[in-house]
Formats: structure tokens, sequence, C-alpha cells
């Protein structure tokens, strides 16, 4: 119940938010609550997996492969929340250097803003991989009734059947902003941010199938 929960309660916060004050300013900008909740989730992921490094332990049944993945995955959530806070410029509140601030079509020192490679491309990307990883492998497996072996690395990194609630909010939230005519939901912080709880949701399965008593890879049925 809680992985249907949760991102059906970010998807309500907005309009919640809305309803209650009558505008958007809690919502949009660097310090509405869409993007801090973002970094938040990204911190809580990379809390995630860091565990999920200290349960692997010397355990001798999970591929070592998954070990660069853990930390790959860090490594891309801390971009991801460096990123969302303009590396500390939001907090600090430092000026933006004057060749920065022509690259960057928002004047911050980030990187995303400076062209559509590096913002639009990588979301996309993203997207593609909670597409199919997300939403189409582990529906796949259920009604197939597959069964991952433990002892290969598909069983580890492939998402599974908890993350699909938080997969579908992931596709779905542009098009319900777009359908419901929700002018004042910023529909691409939303994406951004269910793009977090994704990632949060995924390495806390991890964490759970790697930790003393985990149930493992629990959305499978017939060993591969």
């Amino acid at each position: 119940m809680f992985y249907v929960l949760v991102p059906m309660g970010v998807a309500i916060l907005p309009f919640a938010l809305y309803a209650v004050t009558g505008t958007d300013e809690a919502l949009v900008g660097e310090t509405g609550i869409i993007e801090n909740m973002t970094v938040l989730f990204l911190l809580v992921a990379i809390t995630f997996a860091f565990r999920s490094l200290v349960h692997m332990g010397r355990r001798q049944d999970v591929p070592r492969v998954l070990r660069p993945w853990l930390v790959l995955m860090i490594l891309g959530s801390v971009y991801f929340a460096g990123e969302e806070l303009s590396w500390g410029q939001h907090i600090v509140e430092w000026n933006t250097p004057e060749y920065w601030s022509r690259v960057n079509d928002q004047g911050e020192t980030n990187f995303h803003n400076t062209s559509s490679l590096l913002d639009q491309f990588p979301r996309t990307l993203l997207t593609i991989a909670v597409l199919l990883g997300g939403a189409l492998a582990p529906v796949y497996r259920k009604f197939r009734k597959i069964e991952l072996n433990r002892m290969r690395v598909w069983y580890w990194v492939l998402p599974t059947i908890e993350c699909l609630p938080t997969a579908c909010l992931v596709l779905l939230i542009r098009p319900m902003v777009f359908i419901l005519g929700a002018d004042f939901v910023p529909a691409g912080e939303m994406k951004e941010i269910a793009i977090a709880l994704f990632i949060l949701v995924y390495l806390n399965s991890i964490r759970n199938q790697l930790r003393p008593g985990g149930c493992g890879n629990v959305s499978t049925m017939i060993s591969l």
C-alpha cells in the first residue's frame, strides 16, 4: 500500500496546495515545495544506495557488478540533486559568473540549463528507462510468472513490481496536467519529482533485497 499511496500523494499535492492557498507560489521556483521535495527524495535515495553497499558486505550470492551499479546510481543521484540546487547557489545565494550567465538560459550555475542535450535528453532517457524497466518489465514478469535467478545480475538490478505505481506517475503526470488543464501545476518540475521518487523506490527495493531477511525480487516466479 505504501508504494501506491506515496506516488498518489505526490500527484495530488500541487492540486491540494493550490486549493488551499489559491496560488502557485508555494509550488514553483527554486524555493518551491516541489523542487525541494525532489532534492529530499534524491538524498533519501542516496542513503538507501549506501545502505545497500553496506548490506552487500561479503555476501557470495550477490554479483559483484551490483557494487559499481550502486556507485553509478549514487553519482547520478548526486548530480541530479546538485543540478536541482544549482550546486548550492540557491542556498548560499552567490552571484552567477558573467560567462556562465551568458551560456545558461536561467542565469544559474548548473549544466542542464546550458543546452537541451543536458536537459531534455537525460530526462527522455530516464523516461524510456522507467517505461521499459519500471512499467513493462515487471508487468511482463508478473503475468508470465517469470522468476529470476538470484545469482544473476538481472535479479538485483531490474525494478520490482513495487516500482510500478511510481513508474506510472512518471509516465502519466504530464498527460494528466494537460488533460486537466491545470496551468498552475509546473509539469516539468512534477516530472522531475516523479523521477526522483522512482529512483528512491527503486533503490529502496534493492536495499530490501540485500538486507538480512530481505524478501528478494518478490515479483517473479519461473527461473531464468
